[in-house]
């Protein structure tokens, strides 16, 4: 009697294509632990990112102008006659520095310590993610999120925004990895991870009064915490290109879509809202769409 042991490898599969093709990071997208996609379609499908983001289950992290590796070595054990055991294997870990406002400086930093998944995507638009059992398509797990305090910006460097993650398990960025290509594919349906949308919360402000249904309102971006001497806002944005659905009124407790917009012919931002019936003390919101191309939503106005 003997103990059989598999004497083969298994054989490396040929291959259309020379190498991974995996690049220098250039963002990540940001996922709750209980966040995936059901299969690769799912996954491919640019919809389905917008909406996720829509309904909060994803945040983007564009344009990480450094990224630093700072994963951990294996750890293997040699005895004096120098016979090796391997005892595991280093952390994933590494370093991206943005350029950010002050806004969103402070935004994320309430990301430290928080539970979650990632989806890092390249300077090639491929989208590293796991997939445990083959079909579904889930971010990497990390165990360490944090977000370092601002550095003080010096004659060599700006200051720089940092996010530091950590990854839970190596096998995930190995035996269960998978990588989607969203630029490959039916010409029509292709799509780049650097689009993403964030959500954007802008300010509706309301313009004169209701009159005949009609309620006027600005729309702009607003940098809240960036302020110049007069303590208004130092970079104001009027939001364009908004339709019907990007409005959703309030109108004696019922969530009522408006009849029709119409947008000023010389003042950006600006838009006259027309409902079936609409008076002071009725609300106002600007929500997302999903088939937009950039995703706002707004303060409550309630009209006067």
């Amino acid at each position: 009697m003997a103990l059989e042991c598999p004497s083969a490898f298994q054989n490396l599969p040929d291959s259309c294509y020379s190498g991974n093709g995996l690049l220098l990071f250039k963002g990540v997208v940001i996922s709750g632990r209980s966040q995936q996609f059901a299969t690769a379609a799912t996954a491919g499908d640019e919809d389905n990112w917008k909406q996720d983001i829509l309904d909060g289950k994803l945040t983007v992290i564009h344009n990480a102008k450094e990224v630093e590796d700072l994963s951990g070595e294996d750890t293997n054990y040699e005895s004096p006659s120098q016979e090796i055991i391997k005892l595991f294997e280093g952390k994933y870990r590494f370093k991206m520095k943005l350029y950010l406002t002050v806004e969103q400086h402070r935004i994320a930093r309430s990301y430290i310590g928080k539970r979650a998944n990632i989806y890092p995507y390249d300077r090639g638009n491929n989208i590293i993610c796991t997939s445990p059992d083959g079909i579904i398509r889930k971010g990497l797990s990390v165990s360490f999120l944090n977000v370092e305090k601002l550095g003080i910006p010096t004659a060599d460097q700006p200051c720089w925004t940092v996010f530091d993650f950590q990854l839970e398990n190596t096998s995930e960025m190995n035996e269960q990895l998978a990588v989607i290509k969203p630029y490959a594919g039916t010409i029509a349906n292709r799509w780049y991870p650097y689009n993403l949308p964030t959500i954007t919360t802008v300010v509706l402000e309301q313009e004169g009064s209701v009159a005949a249904n009609v309620i006027t309102v600005d729309v702009n971006y607003k940098s809240t915490y960036t302020t110049n001497n007069d303590g208004d806002a130092n970079s104001i944005a009027p939001i364009t290109g908004l339709a019907v659905a990007n409005f959703s009124g309030v109108v004696s407790g019922t969530v009522t879509a408006p009849l029709s917009i119409l947008a000023d012919a010389s003042i950006d931002g600006r838009y006259a809202v027309t409902f079936t019936t609409f008076v002071a003390t009725d609300t106002l919101q600007v929500i997302p769409v999903v088939t937009d191309t950039d995703l706002y939503t707004s303060n409550v106005l309630t009209a006067s």
